[in-house]
């Protein structure tokens, strides 16, 4: 419980309510499914897809800026006189280890979404094949 409200703190939490993001996500599914989006398995796959691919780049983003606000607080603390501090703080090593098993999740979800769509696209055109006259 208290991981999932830690997740929606960050923004992190598996679906985002931005209608942008869902936006561009639905795009991407489209993309990925390609020719053979008519099939509703394999629109699902693609948007499941999709979606495991821009949860994993929200967890991206979010890291980035923990690391640079980490750098950024570092450099004020050394501008202001205190001791030149580490850029590797105890609050930022803390808050990426944290992220690590949100990141590695998220990574685990869009490699098995990929190769469930995989599998399915494979054999999409395997019976697209077969059908066509020789």
């Amino acid at each position: 419980m208290r991981s999932r409200q830690n997740a929606r703190k960050h923004g992190l939490a598996a679906s985002d309510p931005d209608a942008r993001a869902t936006a561009a996500a639905e795009h991407l599914a489209e993309l990925v499914a390609g020719e053979l989006g008519a099939d509703p398995a394999i629109r699902e796959a693609a948007r499941a897809l999709a979606e495991a691919h821009a949860h994993l780049r929200r967890i991206r983003a979010f890291k980035s800026a923990l690391i640079r606000n980490g750098i950024e607080r570092a450099a004020i603390r050394a501008d202001t006189g205190g001791s030149p501090a580490s850029v590797a703080s105890p609050e930022l090593l803390q808050g990426l280890e944290g992220l690590e098993r949100y990141e590695r999740r998220a990574f685990s979800r869009r490699k098995s979404a990929a190769r469930r769509f995989e599998a399915l696209a494979r054999h999409a055109r395997r019976l697209l094949r077969e059908g066509e006259p020789e």
